[in-house]
């Protein structure tokens, strides 16, 4: 329905998007006067220190979706897509809301988002009067409707989410050939990206393009770190790190990820595997400079594929598939994974190696490194050990003192560079949190030299576009090896260039 006077959002699938993005939040984040539009763009995250060690928004929107199992396919993709997005530019979106006022009390069940009032523009919707100014209102009404006003934010967040949707597609339809006879069930006729999705239009579409058109024109108009919704801090260690750059970066880190997979070398080539997925209705194409990586659209099922049973390939972005592609890593090596987590890195190194030599996957949690355990099966890897270490001062690395050929270490790292991925990562880190992750770095380099044989190669590396994590690294390692080492290769991987995740690694061989 059209409401001139304001924008009515309809309260089936906005209702459950908005309870949606409320699971991924902290523990009492919507009661708080910003969630994303802190004055520095902090956040929650400085008032609930906590959360970056709570559990991450994919798990979290995973336990609602399963709480949630009536939901249809579409209407789930639809909801996760709402929240993602608004977690990409949540401090942009909630600075431009504070142009508006939420009328929780609205008929039908439904919010409207209103032009605020003089001198409300710059209030945050959560400071509008829970009574709306009037006198009189009883207790029990007034709680209320506070609690309506705080998900009326949410409601308002997502409302914008989806406004800023329908205008990408209505640009997509514009440069797209003429409408082709895509059926829905009820006969009509779809056509553009909202015909393969499935996704009508709502009623209300007038009044989201006039939304998403006043929104647009405000974020020109912004500075940098509100235009492409990170910290303060952040933006400024980015731009510090790149430069002239940091403007094309910051923009595509707010893209959705793409889907990259890894074929399995021991199963056979990218070439057959592209064949069987084609077979199977899936449009896979290859990833330039990264052999072993096919890149599929959407986000397709692939779980449920019998090539994955098969061990056929593994979920794994181009830029991590590139890292092992480096390491220069050959058969009857020995090698160690200092940092394996899961072991997407040890399968992909395994696979590279013909699955001839030895290769140690560490770690610190034994969790992790029992994932690990089904996919090597899968894979038909057996030359991999795990073992599960107390940190670098663990008295058994001295048994493997001068073993290996090549250390591998994936260094814990603040994730920066997977922010398209792990959009609420920005709303999750702190400045002291990069800080922990440079010292811990450093440590763990130290002990993995000493497992190096003479003329054994040490691999760094992060998913992150921070200097702090990578270039002061490097700086801070020549500085500390002895005369003889070398520097054998260095490259950053960032998602404008690839389409993946940022990451980046340097190479170093001992001498001897």
């Amino acid at each position: 329905m059209k409401e001139e006077s304001g924008l009515r959002v309809s309260p089936r699938l906005t209702g459950w998007a908005a309870d949606a993005l409320l699971a991924v939040l902290p523990d009492g984040a919507a009661d708080r006067p910003a969630l994303f539009a802190a004055p520095d763009g902090a956040s929650f995250s400085r008032s609930l220190p906590a959360w970056h060690r709570s559990t991450p928004a994919d798990q979290r929107l995973g336990f609602w979706l399963r709480r949630h199992p009536l939901l249809g396919a579409r209407e789930r993709r639809w909801l996760s897509d709402r929240v993602y997005d608004v977690l990409r530019h949540g401090r942009a979106y909630e600075t431009f809301l504070r142009q508006y006022s939420i009328d929780p009390g609205s008929p039908g069940g439904g919010n409207a988002i209103r032009p605020a009032r003089a001198g409300q523009g710059d209030a945050p919707l959560s400071s509008v009067p829970p009574d709306g100014g009037r006198e009189g209102t009883a207790g029990v009404q007034a709680m209320q409707r506070v609690q309506a006003v705080q998900e009326g934010r949410l409601l308002a967040l997502i409302h914008l989410s989806e406004a800023m949707r329908q205008q990408a597609s209505a640009a997509r339809a514009q440069s797209s050939p003429p409408c082709q006879d895509v059926s829905r069930q009820d006969g009509e006729q779809q056509c553009g990206a909202d015909a393969q999705h499935g996704i009508h239009p709502w009623h209300e579409t007038d009044a989201l393009t006039t939304l998403a058109g006043d929104y647009t024109r405000w974020l020109a108009t912004q500075p940098p770190a509100v235009r492409f919704s990170l910290p303060d801090w952040l933006w400024q260690r980015i731009g510090a790190a790149h430069g002239e750059q940091a403007p094309a970066l910051a923009a595509h880190l707010l893209l959705p990820a793409s889907t990259d997979i890894r074929c399995n070398l021991l199963k056979g080539k990218p070439a057959a595997l592209q064949k069987l997925l084609a077979a199977a209705g899936l449009a896979a194409e290859p990833v330039a400079e990264v052999p072993t990586a096919l890149r599929l659209s959407g986000r397709p099922a692939l779980a449920r594929l019998p090539q994955f049973g098969q061990g056929w390939f593994e979920l794994q972005d181009a830029g991590s598939q590139a890292i092992v592609d480096t390491c220069g890593v050959r058969r009857g090596a020995r090698v160690i994974d200092f940092c394996a987590g899961a072991g997407g890195k040890t399968l992909a190194l395994a696979a590279r190696m013909r699955n001839q030599g030895q290769i140690l996957a560490f770690d610190t949690e034994e969790a992790r490194l029992s994932r690990l355990t089904p996919r090597l099966t899968r894979a038909g890897v057996d030359i991999v050990t795990t073992l599960r270490i107390d940190g670098c001062d663990d008295p058994r690395l001295a048994r493997y003192q001068g073993w290996a050929d090549l250390v591998l270490v994936d260094a814990p790292c603040s994730g920066s560079g997977t922010l398209r991925r792990h959009p609420d990562l920005k709303w999750r880190l702190q400045p002291d949190d990069v800080d922990h992750y440079q010292q811990l770095q450093r440590t763990i380099v130290l002990a993995a030299l000493r497992l190096l044989r003479p003329g054994g190669r040490l691999v760094y590396a992060t998913c992150s576009l921070l200097a702090d994590e990578n270039a002061q690294q490097m700086q801070w390692l020549v500085e500390r090896l002895g005369a003889g080492w070398q520097a054998t290769a260095q490259r950053a991987w960032l998602p404008g260039e690839q389409g993946g995740d940022a990451f980046f690694m340097a190479a170093w061989e001992k001498p001897g």
